[in-house]
């Protein structure tokens, strides 16, 4: 199955305007970087997780709906694929995270950043349920917490689809979730697994996954340029307000994303040739294919960077360009050798010893984090 490039590139731009933008507040920098230029990364680059999630949606129909629906594509094979793809690298940043936060510990007498170290924290890491399920606190290599109720989502998807996929009630279900993820939102609701972790995934999942109906449908009539130019409206009558007025305009503006704004950016980029152009050329695409190891690499070299600097007292300016440049870099100079010598092989190994087969086909996911 040919990959969706435009996508690719979007989610690579995600993935940067997190791990570089949003999260350089971890470094405490007296002034911020480019903080004219990329301020609504700075100020609202929080609500890019939710982007990654509407993808992750859209993109799981794409590649998983047809062989779910026949079939042809079971549980096992499903669990391994996921499993494959996001657990070797996720069990490395846990124990880099652990063993350097322990040396600080010792050294510094402090912890940074995620303060939650312990034991308790570790194995709910290690079972991939460090978050949304028995615990709300940020712990160890916290960016990871989308993925433990990305999870979820997961199974949900698997199950309404392989039971349902050939008839139309899946997509009640899909409301039923986006529903679902906007009351537990707006009350507040903080259980195991009804949370406002969960919440996220349910409205950003499922939306994804409305998404690509829509798209598919639109696809096949007539009147698609109106669809295009209703699509294009909108998306620009909230911006334009936004910028003009202030995000104040939006209210909830987390959810105006999550239900309005992503799901009619992706739509357009799909469908107007010079955007999915723009977003599809080597650099954006490659950049996606390792927004992953940015994801998840990003706050271990920022880890180990801020520790060097408080044991050496080492001289470093968080608030230079150059420091922010040169540490954008190296993180993606270091996924990029974690993505093809690390994530590869361990994806490529455990899909032929945990599926029994020599030749295993490539099924990966294309886009997964979270």
């Amino acid at each position: 199955m040919n990959r969706i490039d435009s996508l690719d590139g979007l989610r690579g731009l995600a993935a940067i305007g997190v791990a570089f933008f949003w999260h350089y507040q971890h470094f405490n920098p007296e002034t911020f970087p480019f903080s004219r230029k990329a301020y609504w990364f700075y100020q609202y680059g929080y609500s890019l997780v939710d982007l990654f999630f509407i993808l992750s949606g859209f993109i799981f129909c794409y590649v998983y709906k047809a062989r779910l629906t026949s079939k042809s594509l079971g549980i096992k094979e499903y669990s391994v694929l996921r499993f494959s793809r996001l657990y070797p690298l996720h069990l490395l940043t846990l124990l880099l995270v652990a063993l350097v936060q322990s040396i600080r510990q010792y050294y510094i007498g402090d912890y940074f950043v995620y303060q939650h170290n312990d034991t308790y924290h570790f194995i709910l890491n290690l079972f991939f349920i460090q978050n949304g399920w028995f615990e709300h606190n940020f712990s160890f290599n916290a960016p990871t917490w989308s993925l433990s109720v990305e999870i979820i989502a997961y199974l949900l998807f698997f199950l309404i689809i392989y039971f349902l996929g050939s008839k139309k009630y899946y997509l009640v279900l899909y409301i039923a979730f986006v529903i679902l993820g906007i009351v537990i939102k707006l009350t507040s609701l903080n259980t195991f697994l009804l949370n406002q972790e969960t919440s996220r995934v349910f409205m950003g999942f499922f939306v994804g996954c409305l998404v690509y109906e829509l798209y598919n449908y639109v696809r096949k009539i007539k009147t698609r340029h109106v669809f295009i130019a209703i699509y294009s409206a909108i998306f620009l009558f909230l911006s334009i307000s936004a910028i003009t007025f202030g995000h104040g305009v939006l209210r909830d503006w987390q959810l105006v994303y999550t239900l309005i704004i992503f799901p009619l950016g992706i739509l357009i980029i799909l469908e107007i040739k010079i955007l999915n152009k723009i977003l599809s050329v080597k650099p954006l695409t490659y950049l996606g294919e390792i927004s992953f190891s940015i994801y998840l690499l990003h706050y271990p070299m920022q880890l180990v960077l801020k520790t060097l600097k408080d044991i050496y007292s080492f001289d470093i300016n968080f608030s230079s360009r150059l420091t922010f440049v040169t540490f954008c870099i190296s993180v993606i100079l270091v996924s990029i050798l974690s993505h093809e010598f690390f994530e590869k092989p361990s994806q490529k190994y455990l899909r032929k010893v945990l599926l029994n087969s020599k030749n295993v086909r490539d099924k990966r996911i294309l886009y997964s984090k979270s």
